[in-house]
């Protein structure tokens, strides 16, 4: 398996979260949904959660600037 982690899909389901869920049920719903922790080393699930609180964080960031209308 891969080092990296898969960032596409990670955007995807991130992306499908609303904006106001908190960053641990973003990371519970990755683990539910396709990291398995007995197959990911425990830096490669860590890599993955922050990537995906990242991309969490830059969705509610958007979602402010929209509603705010900055854009």
């Amino acid at each position: 398996m891969s080092r990296e982690i898969p960032k596409a899909i990670i955007r995807h389901i991130v992306g499908n979260l609303h904006v106001s869920t908190s960053d641990r049920a973003v990371i519970a719903d990755l683990r539910g949904r396709f990291i398995d922790p007995e197959q990911w080393p425990k830096e490669r699930r860590k890599a993955a959660y922050r990537y995906a609180i990242k991309v969490h964080a830059d969705n509610r960031a958007l979602y402010r600037s929209v509603m705010g209308g900055m854009i």
